[in-house]
């Protein structure tokens, strides 16, 4: 099964290494001197793309290979996925909070929610809501996309 992606950029930036990305799709337009953020509409596999992150990585760029699916299609608002939060967090007897400073270390794949009352045997924790389904990420899973997509440990 083909698992294709996009590369979205967290910061704005202007990078000559862009230009490559004609090589993996023909569509995508690099403009000299341009600054990208976001999602720049590439269409290629998901194996192709991790080596692109990895020497965006090595120019400090922040880039993220994401399925196309969470760009293509309507994502839950944070309302929406904090209200999973809360709903899975007090079904395991935790808290959590809606807190905009996690919304800004965002990806596009899932709403980050603090727990407030970690027990004190714990040293604290998310619960990570999927943008697209609303399901509650796993620690695994969670681990999975950012090696498997992002070449992250």
């Amino acid at each position: 099964m083909k698992n294709i992606c996009d590369l979205f950029i967290k910061n704005e930036t202007n990078t000559n290494h862009f230009r490559h990305l004609t090589i993996f799709d023909k569509s995508f337009l690099y403009i000299p001197g341009k600054f990208y953020s976001g999602y720049l509409g590439l269409n290629v596999e998901r194996i192709t793309l991790v080596s692109v992150v990895i020497e965006l990585k090595k120019e400090g760029v922040v880039a993220l290979n994401v399925p196309i699916r969470y760009r293509d299609n309507t994502l839950l608002s944070v309302t929406d996925g904090f209200n999973s939060a809360k709903e899975y967090g007090l079904s395991k007897g935790l808290e959590t909070r809606e807190d905009n400073t996690y919304h800004d270390a965002q990806i596009p794949l899932y709403w980050t929610f603090p727990i407030t009352n970690n027990p004190p045997d714990k040293a604290g924790g998310v619960i990570y809501v999927d943008k697209l389904d609303g399901h509650i990420w796993t620690y695994l899973e969670h681990q999975e996309y950012m090696y498997d997509y992002n070449n992250i440990i």
